[in-house]
């Protein structure tokens, strides 16, 4: 089982929802998104990520392949929606979107053990650096 976040190795969620945005992430200078990576709906002032508003979705900042390895272009300056957007079981709640966007891109849903392995992980790597120093 690898030790990455497992978000780094999905991306299903960002290739199944439409990303909306706030209006104030389009005008706001400190926490804007390109434009080249925005599409604005008919009705005036509503802006959603490029790709994601298609049959099939794939938001235009989504880089890799989805269920091996992916990053996200943007993701310093992502939209509120991906920042509050968790993993199933991250914070130790079921997230029903994540698991609906893994079964639609053939993933296996996530569990409350996996994060449990990766938090243990996690504590050896620290124990590790520690005794080093």
């Amino acid at each position: 089982m690898s030790t990455k976040h497992p978000c780094l190795m999905c991306g299903a969620c960002c290739a199944y929802y439409r990303v909306q945005l706030e209006q104030n992430e389009v005008d706001n200078q400190n926490h804007s998104i390109a434009s080249h990576l925005l599409v604005e709906f008919p009705q005036e002032g509503q802006f959603s990520l490029k790709g994601t508003t298609k049959k099939d979705p794939r938001c235009a900042a989504l880089e890799g392949k989805i269920g091996e390895s992916v990053s996200c272009a943007i993701y310093d300056q992502r939209p509120n929606c991906c920042r509050a957007f968790l993993a199933s079981f991250e914070d130790g709640n079921r997230n029903y979107r994540c698991d609906a966007a893994r079964k639609a891109k053939n993933l296996p849903p996530l569990t409350p053990e996996i994060w449990i392995f990766l938090k243990k992980m996690m504590q050896m790597k620290n124990e590790v650096k520690s005794i080093a120093i």
